[in-house]
C-alpha cells in the first residue's frame, strides 16, 4: 500500500542479499568511482498489492514528471535493466552459474539502496533510537536473507548524466519501516535451510 508521501509499504516480502549492518563498498571499474550504500533485495509474487502500489506510484511520478512523453519512456526503461530498480526473478542470474538464484524464479524483485542506514522497528512496535547504534546494529543483524520483513520504500525518478529510470530508496522520515513479523521470521527461516535460499551476499 502508499500514502500521500509517496511511501509505499511492503509487507510481508522475503529479504535478499542484505548489506544493512555496514554500509556496501563499491568501485566503478571504469572510472574508479567508489559508492557505498546500504542495500537489499525483496521478493514479492507478481500479484503482491505492494508490487502494485509500487507500480502504481511509479505511473503517477512518470506522468508528473515526463508528461505526455511518460508511457514511451516508461517502455525504455522497462527494456533496460540497468536503469529499473525491480525485475522478474528470472533476470535475477547468479554471475557463475548463469542461471537465477535459488528462489527467484517466479518471482518479483526489487533493489532498495540508501546512503542511510535504515530505520529499524523494534519487537513491541517502536522506532529503534538510531543513536543506539548497538540496539540498531543487534536487530539488523537478525534481518538474514531468506527471512521475511516489512518495509517503507519510496520511489523515485532518475534523470541525469547515467539517462532515465525509477529507482527506491529507503524514506528517512516514513513511520514504518524495517520488521520482521515474528512468527513469518520463524517459518522462513525453517523453510530457508531447507531450501538453501542464500543467506546473505551482494546484489548483483
Amino acid at each position: 500500500m502508499s500514502d500521500p508521501t509517496g511511501v509505499v509499504m511492503l509487507s510481508n516480502v522475503r529479504l535478499s542479499f542484505p548489506n544493512l549492518v555496514e554500509p556496501q563498498r563499491k568501485v566503478n571499474e571504469t572510472t574508479g568511482e567508489v559508492r557505498t550504500s546500504y542495500n537489499c533485495a525483496l521478493l514479492m509474487p507478481p500479484d503482491d498489492p505492494g508490487f502494485a502500489a509500487f507500480m502504481k506510484q511509479y505511473a503517477a511520478l512518470a506522468a508528473d514528471k515526463w508528461k505526455e512523453h511518460a508511457n514511451q519512456i516508461m517502455q525504455m526503461v522497462h527494456t533496460d535493466r540497468k536503469t529499473r530498480c525491480y525485475a522478474n526473478g528470472s533476470e535475477t542470474v547468479n554471475r557463475q552459474t548463469l542461471k537465477p538464484y535459488a528462489g527467484y524464479d517466479g518471482m518479483m524483485v526489487i533493489s532498495a539502496s540508501s546512503k542511510h542506514q535504515p530505520q529499524v522497528m523494534q519487537p513491541d512496535g517502536n522506532k529503534a533510537d538510531p543513536a543506539n547504534t548497538m540496539l540498531v546494529q543487534q536487530l539488523l543483524r537478525k534481518l538474514y536473507g531468506g527471512c521475511r520483513v516489512n518495509v517503507a520504500l519510496k520511489p523515485w525518478l532518475q534523470e541525469n548524466k547515467h539517462g532515465r529510470g525509477i529507482r527506491w530508496e529507503r524514506p528517512r522520515d516514513s513511520g514504518r519501516r524495517w520488521r520482521s513479523p515474528p512468527a513469518a521470521h520463524a517459518r522462513w527461516r525453517a523453510r530457508r535451510r531447507r531450501s538453501g535460499l542464500p543467506r546473505c551476499g551482494r546484489l548483483r
